[in-house]
């Protein structure tokens, strides 16, 4: 299928499930009588992923900032930003996937049983790559942490220590280096604005029935920042090109789970159709999505709830920031009605609202506010 753009070739393939593994030969004819053979691998189907439970002991680290096993590629020539500062926060630091497989046997020694780790494909941006959060190439290792073959060394690795893998995905948003950002399929695969728009960060939006459509549109097609361009998840090509990446990344590095970042931006049709896809291959995958949102209501919104509303969510579980918000309030604040300790029991008395609270991600603290 010919797209807006000529640069750009849709094949759909459809691969019958009892189809072996191997490599399928794609002939491509161009105008000039040239012809292209691209070799498509199918490979075999990988074991289901570890249940993780209750008794799991999550550690969660940014690449760059936790280890620097291969000082080597600390600058690698070629990316827009290659130098090392480690006292500005904003700096790449130097850590990298060689470093997290050095040390697991010091998180194995901690306790810990899975292993989440911010986002480590390329992010080859001019300013602030260090994060993740800002993709350039969804199929690719930021060379300055490494490589696709080091990641699954470490998948391997953590496996036989026992250790779990969360791999963290983004579908709101890419980095503005990405190439289909630069050269875009079709026009929509993004939302445009005639000046920069910024989301509202107002998640509420989505099911208030006195919120205004514009406030909700900006919720969802709003930027997070200038050089996060965001996606239009409802383009149909684009959508398959999401959900192929993850499930291509669950069997290439044996995902036990993952966690969706700012998944309450995105599409919600685009997210129950995500889900469908997943959970068709992967109906134990343990995954949890970041809805840093405000009142317990909202956030159980966004999991499988008891609410009547057009959103079902296909994911059971969240990062429970109502937890986190009402743990900060017990220590910090004096004990009376609705504030300190009672500020926590309150807001799991309301655990309620969702079909199965008990693996919810709770966390004291997280990559994006000080440390507890």
């Amino acid at each position: 299928m010919q797209l807006e753009n000529p640069d750009y070739l849709v094949l759909n393939l459809r691969i019958k499930p009892n189809a072996k593994p191997g490599n399928l030969l794609i002939s491509l004819q161009f105008p000039d009588k040239s012809i292209r053979n691209i070799s498509f691998p199918i490979e075999a189907r990988g074991e289901q992923p570890q249940a993780i439970t209750p008794a799991d002991v999550m550690y969660l680290l940014m690449p760059d900032r936790f280890a620097n096993g291969n000082p080597a590629n600390d600058i690698v020539k070629g990316t827009s930003q290659s130098a090392i500062f480690r006292d500005s926060i904003f700096a790449r630091h130097g850590g990298d996937l060689q470093g997290v497989l050095n040390k697991l046997e010091y998180l194995q020694d901690l306790g810990v049983s899975a292993l989440w780790m911010n986002p480590f494909l390329e992010n080859d941006q001019p300013f602030q790559s260090y994060h993740g959060y800002a993709i350039t190439n969804h199929y690719a290792t930021d060379p300055r942490l490494g490589n696709n073959q080091l990641a699954l060394d470490l998948a391997n690795e953590a496996q036989k220590k026992d250790i779990k893998l969360v791999l963290d995905l983004i579908f709101n948003h890419i980095g503005s280096n990405h190439f289909l950002y630069k050269s875009p399929p079709q026009r929509d695969f993004f939302h445009w604005h005639p000046n920069f728009a910024r989301t509202n960060y107002r998640a509420h939006t989505l099911f208030d029935p006195y919120a205004a459509k514009q406030d909700a549109a900006l919720f969802l097609n709003g930027w997070f920042d200038h050089h996060m361009p965001d996606l239009n998840q409802d383009n149909p090509i684009l959508a398959n090109y999401l959900i192929q990446n993850t499930i291509w990344w669950i069997e290439f590095l044996h995902a036990d789970g993952l966690r969706l970042d700012t998944y309450a931006y995105s599409s919600p049709t685009f997210l129950q159709k995500w889900g469908d896809a997943v959970f068709k291959h992967y109906p134990d995958l343990h995954v949890f999505g970041e809805t840093w949102v405000q009142g317990e209501g909202v956030q159980a919104y966004f999991a499988q709830n008891i609410l009547q509303t057009s959103f079902k969510s296909r994911i059971k579980y969240l990062t429970d920031f109502q937890f986190y918000q009402a743990l900060n309030h017990a220590l910090t604040t004096p004990f009376n009605w609705d504030d300190g300790v009672c500020r926590l029991y309150h807001t799991m008395a309301k655990d309620y609202l969702y079909l199965d609270p008990s693996l919810h991600v709770i966390f004291a603290d997280n990559h994006d506010v000080s440390r507890f």
